[in-house]
């Protein structure tokens, strides 16, 4: 019956049981090598577009750290109904937050942007103390 059912409904169905990373997988194995399926992580990212001015939230679904589109063009109260449902549902759902300033901004400390005099002036400062 699965046999006679045309070979992409069969590839789509094998998706939805063992999830895309899996099927890719299974499809690129060599003859006779065991193939031992990943656990499937599904996660779910949603944020604002700024460009557009109504219908400007989207939702990507993540699923072993392949993103692809879930829904677009959202109004903010349906973009809410959707995260609420997922939520209750299970999955893990983040709000992306584009465009505005970061919880550290400010800070310095990154490699590229450290002082290269610092250390220098800190030793000659501490040059004169003794224990």
């Amino acid at each position: 019956m699965i046999d006679d059912l045309p070979e992409d409904v069969q590839r789509r169905m094998m998706e939805k049981l063992l999830g895309k990373d899996n099927v890719a997988r299974l499809s690129n194995r060599k003859d006779g090598q065991k193939f031992r399926p990943k656990p499937v992580i599904v996660t779910y990212e949603f944020y604002e577009v700024h460009d557009m001015a109504f219908y400007s939230w989207r939702i990507d679904r993540i699923e072993n750290g392949r993103k692809e589109s879930y829904r677009t063009h959202l109004q903010p109260d349906e973009c809410k109904a959707e995260v609420v449902r997922l939520r209750a549902k299970g999955f893990v759902t983040k709000e992306l937050k584009m465009g505005f300033d970061t919880r550290y901004a400010g800070r310095t400390a990154a490699k590229g942007h450290r002082d290269p005099c610092a250390r220098k002036q800190m030793i000659d400062k501490l040059k004169d103390f003794t224990l």
